[in-house]
């Protein structure tokens, strides 16, 4: 087969070949919802396609006010796999154990693992991100509920969880 080139407005903008696609400018758009890219099968399945990534920014929430962030707060979402990092400051002190909410995909069923890499006061160790809800449930020594974060209390970490959308 032959090279064949598509040009537009003066450019080749898609070069085939008989192994290959070459987009040489541009991007790969579908034009209609529920397509994507099926890769390394030699079937197309929905279990082997990668029909959704986003990212974007996310505003944790404790005791119901949003915690300072500075655009710190961010998610990326492959498929149905969700990965975060934040850094937030309490605006406020929690009245109840510390439930951080406002996650930018509820998770399914299950639950999802969580990493601080620093907080100050209250003796933060750990936690989880809670199944079926938009929260992270933050942990003390020996997995029990967290002292509640202080005004002013800062917590840095990454959280890696599934979603059903």
């Amino acid at each position: 087969m032959a090279l064949t080139k598509v040009t537009g407005s003066g450019a080749d903008g898609l070069n085939l070949s008989s192994t290959d696609v070459t987009i040489s400018s541009g991007d790969l758009l579908f034009a209609t919802a529920n397509k994507g890219v099926v890769l390394g099968v030699t079937s197309n399945t929905d279990g082997n396609t990668l029909d959704d990534y986003e990212e974007g920014l996310f505003t944790p929430v404790l005791g119901g006010e949003n915690m300072t962030h500075n655009d710190r707060c961010r998610y990326t979402k492959i498929g149905r796999l969700v990965t975060l990092n934040f850094d937030a400051t309490a605006n406020a002190s929690a009245s109840t154990d510390e439930v951080i909410s406002g996650l930018p995909f509820t998770p399914d069923g299950s639950y999802g693992s969580l990493h601080i890499a620093y907080a100050t006061g209250g003796g933060i160790e750990g936690g989880y991100i809670g199944n079926s809800t938009d929260q992270i449930r933050l942990t003390v020594a020996g997995g029990t509920g967290a002292d509640n974060l202080a005004a002013n209390q800062r917590i840095i970490g990454s959280g890696t969880y599934f979603t059903d959308s």
